[in-house]
């Protein structure tokens, strides 16, 4: 008997593939950088989803959750320093407090950016792309 492998629900298949191809795109950004990680590739993705989908808000948003876990490389760095900083041990709680605000801020940030690209997306494919009638003969 063969395993059965779980499909993946509907409605998550667009986040998953749109938000999950811009992480290492995002991730590219970060290492030629070194400090700075680009959501461009999330708005992108967004943008995509709003404009294939119906629920453009609900695809965006959950887009932009599925490409906003590129911030946890960011997130795992400064975890990883903290062990290496010199002070008491309430600093030492609260730099690794602050990691998991930014972590929470940087993918809140990129579910908004991802919602809002999927909105304006959702309306271009009303006014000229998807949603367009087809023409009477």
């Amino acid at each position: 008997m063969s395993p059965t492998v779980p499909s993946v629900p509907r409605d998550w298949r667009v986040p998953l593939f749109l938000g999950g191809a811009s992480i290492p795109f995002s991730l590219v950004t970060y290492l030629q950088s070194g400090s700075t990680m680009s959501l461009w590739p999330v708005v992108i993705a967004g943008l995509i989803a709003g404009y294939l989908t119906d629920d453009a808000d609900r695809v965006g948003a959950r887009t932009g959750f599925v490409g906003g876990l590129a911030v946890f490389w960011i997130v795992a760095e400064m975890v990883l320093l903290v062990p290496e900083l010199t002070g008491p041990w309430w600093f030492l709680v609260a730099a690794t407090g602050t990691s998991v605000v930014f972590a929470v801020l940087g993918v809140a940030l990129s579910v908004l950016l991802a919602a809002v690209a999927a909105r304006v997306g959702g309306w271009l494919a009303q006014q000229g792309g998807r949603y367009r009638p087809a023409p009477e003969a």
